[in-house]
């Protein structure tokens, strides 16, 4: 295992582009998937990064980040679970706080509901979040009827600025018809 880990742009033309789209399958429940094409097709875009975490030749995870100004969205974040418990996902968001250095960065994980199955998954993931840096932001996101609690590092985030990041990925459009409920814990 490198100390360093190499990040990869993907793009539709990428060779391990069947292997991400199998990690995001598998590690993302179909409802908080957006299509994958779709995630794809979006990285012409310059606000979007979507990322392969690679070791030497091997992918180890991947990630989908959305950029306005100096927010920074970790849309997803994945790390391939033959390579969980090795201190990838830790050394990804390291790798990640050094590209965007100086950018504030957020993400979400699912509410921390003690009647959810999988509360145990959601406290782990909580407290590697805050051993990593990340800090409760106070902001729920409520999407698609789907709970989520924003974490925030190198500085806190407006709601404003939230909606104006989705607004400007999603497209006026689509984003007037699908705007996400936000608002303070």
């Amino acid at each position: 295992m490198n100390n360093n880990l190499q990040f990869e742009e993907i793009t539709k033309s990428y060779k391990g582009l069947k292997e991400i789209k199998e990690l995001y399958f598998a590690s993302f429940p179909k409802e908080e998937r957006m299509p994958f094409w779709y995630i794809v097709r979006k990285t012409a875009f310059d606000m979007v990064d979507f990322l392969a975490v690679c070791d030497g030749d091997d992918i180890v995870g991947m990630s989908y980040i959305m950029k306005k100004d100096d927010l920074v969205y970790i849309q997803y974040l994945a790390i391939n679970g033959k390579h969980h418990s090795k201190g990838y996902g830790s050394r990804t968001l390291d790798g990640l706080k050094e590209r965007y250095s100086g950018c504030r960065i957020i993400l979400e994980i699912e509410e921390m509901n003690s009647l959810s199955e999988n509360f145990d998954q959601r406290l782990r993931r909580k407290a590697f979040y805050e051993k990593n840096g990340f800090k409760e932001a106070g902001i729920i996101l409520d999407e698609f009827g789907n709970k989520y609690e924003f974490f925030n590092f190198n500085g806190e985030f407006t709601i404003k600025e939230y909606h104006e990041l989705v607004k400007k990925f999603r497209g006026a459009f689509i984003y007037f018809f699908t705007k996400p409920k936000v608002y303070f814990k």
